[in-house]
């Protein structure tokens, strides 16, 4: 899994064999979803970081947002 912003991706992670490994991607935003790098276009993200800052017993909002099913977590 590679963890970084979009800024970062396009322009240090522009080849597309990037693209082959999960993206936690860290975009903080109030939109419904985020700007995906140009390297991960067609394969999407996994896990969206939508804050840099948040209290780990928050119970109101999820920061960190996993897109994918279960037994994705495995793989």
């Amino acid at each position: 899994m590679i963890y970084t912003n979009r800024n970062f991706a396009n322009m240090y992670l522009t080849n597309k064999a990037f693209s082959k490994y999960p993206l936690w991607l860290a975009e903080y935003t109030s939109k419904k979803y985020p700007i995906i790098p140009a390297t991960w276009k067609n394969t999407g993200f996994k896990i969206w970081q939508k804050s840099d800052n948040y209290h780990y017993k928050s119970s109101i909002d999820d920061f960190d947002v996993f897109y994918g099913e279960k037994s994705d977590l495995y793989n």
